[in-house]
């Protein structure tokens, strides 16, 4: 069970004009450096003998981790108020705790703009 997993990231983007496409829409690349710190839970059941009923058994765990990220998106502003959506997709190599894991992440939202 995951009990907290807090991300920071931070990304350097270039975008494209893609108005061909629709008025206000935008494709972006780019790469930055992810930190992940989750907190889990495991529960278990063991019997220390056959003859034994099972018992209840729990350990937490905190995993730490870093790497570095590759970014592709698209976002759209053409709306009457400062706020875009976007939709992207990242690359995640972690460094640290698991060297070689990798993982495909993803996103949607809506940015405030100023």
């Amino acid at each position: 069970k995951v009990l907290s997993d807090l991300i920071g990231e931070v990304k350097l983007l270039y975008s494209f004009d893609a108005t061909k496409i629709a008025p206000g829409l935008q494709a972006y690349l780019g790469a930055g450096w992810e930190l992940k710190n989750t907190k889990l839970q495991y529960d278990y059941t063991y019997a220390e003998s056959p003859a034994e009923t099972d018992k209840f058994g729990r350990f937490e765990r905190t995993r730490f981790t870093m790497g570095p990220q590759a970014v592709a998106g698209i976002e759209y502003s053409y709306f009457k108020i400062p706020i875009s959506a976007f939709m992207e997709l990242e690359y995640f190599y972690d460094v640290l705790a698991d060297p070689g894991w990798s993982r495909v992440e993803g996103g949607v939202g809506l940015r405030y703009i100023f």
